[in-house]
């Protein structure tokens, strides 16, 4: 009977759950750090308010208000990690901590109610990845968490600083061997109550949000430093969703790539939000939209910045009004090169650019007023603004009205471009060439193209101005369009003053006109009204003058200055 194979099976199945029931028992438990000295071993016995040290169900709490270190000489994996009191450093230089819970929070600071923690980083790896769990810093109800990252790495599914009314979140990467990579949602402030939450990247730190950035979601007040460090974006980042008063900075020696996604700098009705962009590097923007349906948000550029790469919308969507892009200024000469730029679109007013002391490439269209009203550029004097070839110059399209480009001592470069001041029904849009500014190389111009009562304004104080394009209209099937040209040098091709559209005038005084050997038209396809006057200056080098029907030859040496009756159509 001792050999029968029956009996052997129960004493091998009973020996099985013998050692079953001797083994740990791996329900989740908390454990508490207890310890009260300066330094302690993570895996030391006696340092936790639980027996033995915590394992891979468990969850570890920190919240004595002392200044400790903690440190890891293997590897850990637990379920969940919760610091709500004190200063804690955690040195788990060569070793790897995994947070690998089932909820939402893998790693938190300051998550309940009404504490204050401390938590530096200073080597190891840390990981908060598994499905779907976050990296959770001041979430708590008037809660303030910090995190210092000195020193290694640091891989979250999702990040949250700041969550709930009145917490607040601080997030600091800092040293050369700090790099912080982000899977999934990024957000800097994202509840309304929760403000002043603050992000820095310095000292030549690594932040890859490859999932994208939102900076104050209905959160406001909420600060982003980048120093120094790169910051690397794999999704579309918002400055100020919903909320007011949110400030980007990016320094010197700093470089932030938006790995071609896109950037929205104030929307849903967001007001006060800035990006300066202060002698950093801001590239690779698919689009970038300053006020997206919300008003008085700001890009700067200042101090040698460069924004580079991108395409921009300024003041996009209704309500989209008064936003404003500086460029340049004090410091170091400032670089935008853009794919196109639109100031004031889709019923959007009272947008502003201005560009001083500023390096500008255009590889698209530049337009003022797309369907947008009362829209200025202002170009001032060490500005180059170069638009390349074949593209557009649009001042005023469809309804829109009062929008303004003024080129005051700057330079723009149209090479080859065609350029519209009033087009589709736009009345009321201005060009102003003054105080030695220049505008170049365009192909052609039209002033009030089926539109009416534009203004193309080139000279009067200040140093001499200068114009040289290539074929120039005054009035294309729209009426009341003038050109005035004072204290200036206009150099044009083949020109009309009427083109089917009557009452469309054009005044020379003190300056010169030279239209390099082609005609000049003043009244063409039955147009009426039309106006040339010429009061001290001098009009030069016509191919064939043409007054309605008229033909007058040019003169060997060039066109002498006409008396006023001879300039106006009969």
């Amino acid at each position: 009977m001792k050999n029968h194979p029956i009996l052997k099976c129960l004493l091998i199945l009973m020996m099985i759950v013998g050692l079953e029931a001797s083994q740990p028992s791996a329900s989740a438990a908390n454990y508490s750090w207890t310890n009260t000295a300066n330094t302690a071993n993570f895996s030391s016995s006696g340092v936790w308010s639980t027996n033995g040290t915590p394992g891979i169900a468990d969850t570890v709490n920190f919240t004595n208000n002392l200044a400790y270190t903690v440190q890891f000489t293997s590897g850990v994996t637990n379920k969940q990690a919760n610091f709500n009191g004190g200063t804690v450093t955690l040195a788990i230089t060569g070793n790897t901590w995994t947070l690998q819970t089932n909820a939402a929070i893998g790693f938190s600071i300051a998550n309940t109610t009404s504490t204050t923690a401390t938590v530096y980083f200073v080597g190891g790896t840390l990981v908060v990845t598994n499905n779907g769990e976050s990296l959770q810093i001041g979430t708590g109800v008037l809660g303030s968490g910090t995190f210092y990252i000195t020193n290694g790495t640091v891989l979250a599914t999702n990040t949250y600083l700041g969550g709930t009314s009145s917490g607040s979140g601080t997030l600091v990467l800092s040293g050369s061997g700090t790099v912080y990579t982000n899977y999934g949602l990024f957000y800097v402030g994202q509840a309304s109550g929760s403000s002043s939450n603050s992000l820095v990247v310095s000292n030549t730190a690594i932040l890859n949000a490859l999932g994208g950035l939102t900076f104050g979601k209905n959160s406001g007040n909420n600060l982003l430093i980048v120093t120094n460090a790169m910051v690397l974006t794999g999704g579309s980042v918002t400055i100020g969703s919903g909320s007011s008063s949110n400030i980007v900075n990016v320094y010197t020696n700093a470089v932030w790539n938006f790995g071609g996604q896109t950037l929205n700098l104030g929307s849903g009705g967001a007001t006060g939000n800035v990006l300066a962009i202060n002698g950093g590097i801001v590239t690779n923007i698919a689009y970038l939209n300053i006020g997206v349906g919300a008003s008085g948000n700001s890009l700067t550029i200042s101090n040698g910045g460069q924004l580079l790469n991108v395409s921009i919308l300024l003041g996009t969507s209704g309500g989209g009004n008064n936003n404003s892009f500086n460029l340049g200024g004090f410091g170091a000469a400032s670089t935008v090169s853009n794919s196109g730029i639109t100031v004031g679109s889709a019923s959007c007013g009272f947008n502003t650019l201005t560009a001083s002391n500023a390096m500008i490439v255009c590889s698209g269209s530049l337009i003022i007023g797309n369907g947008g009203s009362n829209n200025t550029m202002n170009v001032y004097s060490n500005t180059v603004w170069n638009v390349t070839i074949g593209h557009t110059v649009q001042i005023g399209s469809g309804s829109a009205t009062g929008n303004v480009m003024i080129i005051n001592g700057g330079i723009v470069n149209a090479i080859s471009s065609y350029g519209t001041l009033g087009t589709g029904g736009a009345s009321g849009n201005s060009l102003t060439v003054s105080n030695g500014g220049q505008f170049l190389g365009l192909a052609s111009l039209v002033v009030g193209s089926s539109s009416s009562n534009n203004t193309f304004n080139v000279g009067g104080l200040g140093v001499s101005s200068t114009v040289s394009n290539g074929t120039l209209t005054i009035g294309s099937s729209g009426g009341f369009n003038m050109m005035t040209v004072t204290n200036a040098q206009l150099w044009s091709g083949t020109t009309t003053i009427g083109n089917g559209a009557s009452n469309n005038a054009v005044m020379i005084q003190a300056a010169s006109w030279n239209l390099l050997g082609n005609n000049l038209t003043i009244g063409a396809n039955a147009a009426l009204g039309n106006v040339l006057t010429l009061n001290t200056g001098s009009i030069t080098n016509v191919g064939t003058l043409t007054i309605g029907s008229g033909v007058v030859p040019a003169c060997r040496y060039g066109l002498r200055p006409l008396p006023l009756w001879a300039t106006s159509v009969l």
